[in-house]
């Protein structure tokens, strides 16, 4: 729900992205750091895409995440699986 309401804050999907990049006009500043592979631990992705972790469930296996591309100005929520080692932001509430 936060991401879902900040990303409309910023405009939209299609343009939060750039706005939520070190340097854009947020104060997010979304490092691009790639993820953690579940299995070998390897890092992936390492420059074009960076995601971080909410704190909701999609299911008891999957969460929801949002996504930032380096090449493009769009940020998208999606759910993949908990195993896998995405970023979290820590807000104070």
């Amino acid at each position: 729900t936060e991401f879902t309401e900040l990303i409309s804050y910023l405009g939209g999907t299609s343009v939060a992205g750039t706005k939520l990049k070190v340097g854009g006009s947020s104060g997010f500043e979304g490092v691009i750091a790639g993820w953690r592979c579940a299995s070998g631990g390897s890092f992936l992705t390492l420059f074009p895409k960076g995601f971080w972790w909410s704190s909701t469930q999609s299911s008891s296996s999957n969460a929801w995440y949002m996504d930032i591309d380096n090449t493009n100005p769009y940020a998208t929520l999606s759910s993949y699986g908990k195993s896998l080692g995405f970023n979290i932001r820590c807000v104070k509430d």
